[in-house]
Parts: structure tokens; sequence; C-alpha cells
């Protein structure tokens, strides 16, 4: 199955909450952002490619190096299942944003 971009998605960007971003880092691998959170193509040494996201990078995309990614969340195919990850990323924020919930600070300490 072929997946077709849209014409916004195609230009790097897509519309609504949150925004999604597409690029290249200075490494020259995929990245993204969707809100804060921000998502790389890395690769292994074994030459496959891995998921990896970090939160809050105050520079441009164009910057992010991989020393800026600190989380990896499975293997990934291609750029193609890249670019769906961080689609359904995005959809899993928009769904919570839907729910209505707040977050509240807590000074608590749990074991967890």
């Amino acid at each position: 199955m072929t997946m077709l971009e849209s014409p916004i998605e195609a230009a790097g960007t897509t519309t609504g909450f949150p925004e999604v971003a597409f690029g290249h880092s200075a490494d020259g691998f995929a990245v993204a952002r969707v809100a804060d959170t921000a998502f790389a193509m890395l690769p292994s040494r074994d030459g496959r490619h891995y998921l990896a996201s970090g939160w809050r990078i105050g520079r441009p995309m164009e910057q992010w190096v991989r020393a800026d990614f600190y989380c990896q969340s499975g293997e990934l195919a291609n750029e193609a299942a890249f670019r769906a990850q961080v689609m359904e990323n995005a959809e899993h924020q928009r769904e919570k944003r839907a729910l209505g919930r707040r977050e509240i600070r807590s000074t608590a300490s749990t074991p967890w």
C-alpha cells in the first residue's frame, strides 16, 4: 500500500494542533517536530534505522544533531515509516487534547 502525501505534508509542514514539521538535521538525517517533541530517524551501526526522540530542542531543525535525541522507540523500515510514526504521534496528541484534561503540578513524591 502506498501512502499519498497531501501538498502540505509534501511541503514539510501540516496545519492544526499540534503543528507537524519535517526536515533534515545538520547531520543529514530525517527529523520532525510535533509541538515540543522532536523526532529523528537515526541510523544504527548495522545499517538499520530507528526512531529517536527528544524534547524542547531550542534550535531550528536544520541545526539539530544526534546528541539532541535520547529516547529510542523502535526500528524504522524507511522514511515513509518515520513520517507515519510522527503523524501517529501528532494524532495521539490531538486526541489527548480533545479529552479536555488539565495537567496539575504536584509536589508529592511517588515511587514511579
